[in-house]
């Protein structure tokens, strides 16, 4: 009983290590504290209506591109949904500009006469049809997960490529997920150019708490959608990448709700090309002892990683390696032990003599 308490012990001093409630500055929080992204201290948290935290204006290459960070001292309720996704896009002859993502995520890729990027990841746009001919769709963001290709238009522009590489933000910079390309510009018939624009990547949402978090609703940050083309010859945009959600707590996570971090569909076309679909995101959650209470679940298409410490006195390793506190654990009980056994031998030579 004794190597369960304390291994217990030391497993919520690690976990604590890798928490910040915050100063609660901000006080009890509701959905109308959250005004933009960026960071909060609050004593509580309890969201009843419905809240969707966007960044402004496109910020790439801007800064700040700040993430949503939540630092919560007692407990945190959320009674309806929540969402730091990115927007979806839609086709265009005019706009300049791609679709704004989530909070510290990638815009989606502009429709511009061309092909065009996404404006911060990899994902390449449609190609620019020609002698009449339709655009390409373009490719989808990736993030934990790789997007898809676009899809070229049969007589015309090739497709954009899908974003390159993956990104994990645990081990890195915590950041939301990459937009997706833009379509390709087609060439104008009766004003049927222009391009689809790539949607924008899922944001990034970190909840850090002292106390018990209950969920009984949806906590998204998906991928915007890429614009479709219709019968127009510009080629259909993107999906943005998923984005990610990070849930803490030195108390109980119970969750009935949603948890969604899918990627964006890729717009399509009457001319036969597609956008690429958007890489899923990917959430975790943390709490004491590893378990995860209630009837709630992530979407289908999302990447999990339901995580703790330790759990019935089980060494359980997450993606934010604990072993370095088990062994001073362990080492400071057997060191406990030794001294202990020798006091022991120590009052039974003094009791003989």
């Amino acid at each position: 009983m004794r190597w369960i308490f304390l291994t217990a012990f030391f497993s919520t001093i690690s976990l604590a290590q890798t928490i910040d409630t915050g100063t609660g500055a901000d006080g009890a929080c509701t959905e109308a504290t959250f005004t933009a992204p960026g960071t909060y201290n609050c004593s509580s948290l309890e969201i009843n209506s419905d809240l969707t935290v966007t960044k402004d204006t496109l910020t790439f290459p801007t800064p700040p591109n700040l993430p949503l960070i939540i630092k919560v001292q007692g407990d945190v309720t959320i009674n309806a949904n929540l969402s730091v996704s990115g927007e979806s896009s839609s086709f265009s002859t005019t706009s300049t500009t791609g679709n704004i993502g989530g909070p510290g995520a990638g815009d989606g890729g502009a429709y511009l006469f061309g092909p065009n990027d996404a404006e911060d990841s990899a994902a390449g746009g449609g190609k620019q049809g020609v002698n009449g001919s339709c655009g390409g769709g373009g490719g989808g963001g990736s993030f934990h997960s790789l997007g898809e290709d676009g899809v070229a238009c049969p007589t015309g522009g090739a497709g954009g490529s899908k974003g390159l590489v993956t990104y994990d933000p645990f081990t890195s910079a915590f950041r939301g997920g990459y937009g997706g390309g833009s379509g390709g510009e087609g060439t104008p018939v009766n004003g049927g150019g222009g391009g689809g624009g790539g949607g924008g990547g899922g944001g990034a949402l970190h909840i850090m708490a002292g106390g018990a978090v209950l969920i009984n609703a949806n906590i998204s940050a998906r991928g915007g959608n890429g614009g479709s083309a219709g019968s127009n010859t510009g080629g259909p945009g993107g999906g943005g990448s998923g984005g990610v959600i990070w849930i803490q707590t030195l108390g109980q996570i119970t969750n009935n709700g949603t948890i969604d971090v899918s990627g964006g569909s890729g717009g399509t076309s009457n001319l036969g090309s597609k956008g690429g679909n958007g890489g899923n995101g990917v959430f975790k959650l943390e709490d004491s002892d590893g378990v995860i209470s209630g009837t709630g679940s992530g979407t289908s298409g999302s990447s999990s990683k339901l995580t703790s410490s330790i759990s019935c006195g089980t060494l359980q390793m997450n993606d934010q390696s604990t072993l370095p506190q088990f062994v001073l654990g362990f080492s400071l009980i057997a060191l406990l032990q030794f001294f202990g056994r020798g006091l022991k031998r120590f009052r039974n030579a003094e009791a003989k003599s």
